[in-house]
């Protein structure tokens, strides 16, 4: 079936042409990089079509008109380098999909779809696996959706490419597939179920795959991983153990997938060697497993770039961060990502702690909001880890540690990070191995707080802590607003990749900020009047009485500048503010009741809007010290006013009020 013996070779490249439709998913970035060793598609093949309403076997497979039909003839089928199997949008095979032959580095063998409609569906139906290579090379596989379910769980996967004592295999393309509900059990690494697995297997030849691009996938609710790699050959002086030399997979690139309810980990790019994660979700992770697991993490590989990855909704304190540099592992970098609402945290660093290493790895420039558990986590004696220019935010309501270091000889050298601390934190610092410079620590201070003898404790005048929402792009809230302490204030630190989350440039020379943004400080407009209540009276805002004592300004006790509110049990202070459809803002204001016992009461700092009841959210303090409300809201699309409100509903004396902002996000 080689291009130089078929008589089809230009019938069939005009009917690709014409009836090729191949999705784009969602663009990279215009930063992203190149993936090394990717091709272009190339053509240079016989083409075959595959119809399962309309096509038969007995067909010669070269047209639409006459394609085949079923699984069984694909899979019969050796292919020759640029060969082309298309299966007709809209259709359904049941069983694997397992083509043989392998492609060139000139000629890879393509799988995609012809036709337009929804991508044709490969059903595993309880199968090993739905889709299959073996001792295989240059193959693009793309634009698929593949199913994998059982009434059972049992090792299964939906997309298995497997290289077993072969030596170097090259070029593995997965591209624009939906994985979806993989019936796996909880079998991971080696042999584990999952959504997507490259491996390599056996142990007397010595192999790898060189060129896997794991690209523009969607996969959800699978068990137990959504996407990995593995090796039997994973052995490395990092590793510590005896067993078959390290042999990792090389020009790994996994980027611009979306991974969601996992039933165990998200991406495990394992026993790689400069493996690029980047531009990834994952949505829910361990929401079945139950054991340890980890949004995105690597182990057995070297000089890993894990960035521009967004991580949340992880279901674990076991292990369950976002991020996670584990065990044989030297040069790792986790930068520019988003972690957030993580019952485990943001990442570990962590090694066995009977053999092996984990050295020189690098996080920063990242933002961690509502993380808990362990923001920053550390088992056995990981070494010479940096840990710069990252923002964190800890909520209210929490209590995780913020530093956990679970053994004497881990070493970290911690500079210019902001702790934004408003639970009540604590850390773990066993040894003294860590070194902190010109970090600022906000809010709550526990006595084991770490010293720095450049430390900061004043606010840093983020524009809207807390803010952030699902999405990389929703974390301006976290740039600094002129005359934040954190501008200008940082360590000069060596290799500092040149950029901050945001793009801006980071100088070689030049002090940096400190935290995750470098750029100049900025002024978001405030859409309330007088909402310091610097004019001496309460001038913009209307009371709203319902006790014996109205509202009024008070001096002395407030949180900055020269006056403050003060209202009474039943009082009410609001103000009406034009606000744009269709637009997101944060609401923010400082409150300090002042009643005696544990109690003192409650403050609520919301917004109403009778068009859109849904805004009706409230921060409620119960604490007698100066403490944030922050809220983010969206406005609708009829919406163009809403009410800042602030009620003092219950407790003795009265309450204080200063500093209310609403911002425009």
């Amino acid at each position: 079936m080689s291009i130089r013996t078929s008589p089809w070779r230009l019938l069939s490249a005009i009917f690709l042409l014409l009836a090729l439709a191949i999705p784009t998913g969602y663009a990279a970035p215009a930063d992203a990089k190149t993936p090394p060793k990717a091709k272009a598609l190339s053509f240079a093949g016989t083409v075959y079509y595959v119809d399962s309403a309309g096509g038969s076997d007995s067909n010669n497979g070269l047209t639409p008109a006459t394609a085949w039909q079923t699984l069984a003839k694909v899979n019969a089928t050796t292919f020759d380098p640029g060969d082309a199997i298309l299966f007709k949008a809209g259709g359904v095979w049941t069983g694997t999909l397992w083509p043989k032959g392998s492609g060139d580095a000139a000629d890879p063998i393509t799988v995609g779809k012809y036709g337009s409609g929804r991508a044709p569906l490969i059903n595993g139906a309880g199968a090993a696996n739905a889709v299959y290579l073996y001792n295989q090379q240059y193959w693009d596989i793309s634009d698929l959706e593949v199913t994998n379910d059982s009434a059972t769980a049992s090792n299964r996967r939906g997309v298995y490419v497997v290289g077993e004592n072969a030596g170097t295999l090259h070029a593995i393309h997965l591209r624009n597939l939906y994985v979806h509900r993989v019936k796996g059990d909880n079998t991971k690494d080696a042999g584990g179920s999952a959504g997507i697995l490259v491996e390599v297997k056996g142990t007397t030849v010595q192999t790898s795959f060189d060129d896997v691009l794991i690209e523009n996938n969607r996969v959800s609710s699978v068990d137990r991983t959504g996407i990995a790699t593995f090796s039997s050959w994973r052995y490395s002086a990092g590793i510590g153990y005896s067993g078959p030399a390290w042999v990792p997979l090389t020009h790994v690139v996994v980027r611009n997938n979306f991974v969601s309810d996992t039933g165990g980990d998200g991406i495990t790019p394992h026993v790689t060697d400069g493996a690029l994660i980047e531009y990834n979700v994952v949505d829910g992770f361990n929401v079945r497993s139950g054991t340890f697991n980890a949004g995105i993490w690597t182990w057995a590989s070297d000089h890993a770039v894990m960035q521009h990855n967004e991580v949340y909704n992880g279901n674990t304190p076991m292990d369950g961060m976002a991020f996670d540099i584990d065990h044989g592992q030297t040069g790792t970098v986790v930068q520019y990502n988003y972690s957030h609402d993580n019952d485990g945290g943001f990442v570990l660093v962590c090694k066995d702690p009977a053999a092996g290493f984990v050295r020189d790895s690098v996080i920063r420039y990242n933002v961690s909001q509502n993380d808990n558990t362990q923001i920053f986590g550390f088992c056995a004696d990981s070494e010479n880890t940096k840990i710069y220019n990252n923002t964190v935010f800890v909520h209210p309501d929490t209590a995780p540690y913020l530093i956990a270091v679970g053994s004497s000889a881990a070493s970290a050298y911690w500079a210019n990070n902001i702790f934004y601390n408003l639970g009540e934190v604590s850390y773990l610092m066993n040894g003294s191995a860590n070194t902190f410079e010109h970090n600022l620590f906000y809010g709550y201070h526990p006595s084991n707080e770490p010293s720095d003898a450049n430390k900061i404790t004043s606010d840093p005048k983020f524009v809207s802590p807390g803010s952030g929402r699902d999405g990389m792009d929703t974390l301006d809230g976290y740039r600094l607003k002129t005359g934040s302490p954190a501008l200008g204030a940082g360590k000069l630190v060596a290799g500092n990749g040149g950029a901050d989350y945001w793009g801006n440039a980071v100088s070689a020379s030049a002090a940096p900020n400190i935290g995750a943004y470098n750029g100049a400080g900025v002024t978001p407009p405030n859409l309330t009047v007088n909402p310091g209540f610097e004019t001496g009276s309460l001038s913009g805002w209307t009371t709203v009485s319902a006790g014996s004592s109205p509202a009024s300004v008070a001096s002395g006790d407030v949180r900055a500048g020269a006056y403050a509110a003060k209202i009474y049990p039943g009082a009410y202070l609001e103000q009406t503010v034009t606000v744009q459809p269709n637009t997101t803002y944060t609401l923010k204001g400082w409150a300090k009741p002042t009643g005696p016992g544990l109690f003192p009461g409650q403050v609520w700092i919301g917004l109403q809007d009778a068009a859109n009841p849904s805004l009706n959210g409230f921060y409620e303090i119960g604490i007698a010290v100066w403490k944030p409300a922050i809220t983010t809201f969206t406005t609708g699309p009829s919406t163009t006013a809403v009410k800042v409100y602030i009620n003092y509903t219950s407790g003795a004396d009265y309450a204080l009020i200063d500093d209310v902002e609403l911002t425009k996000n």
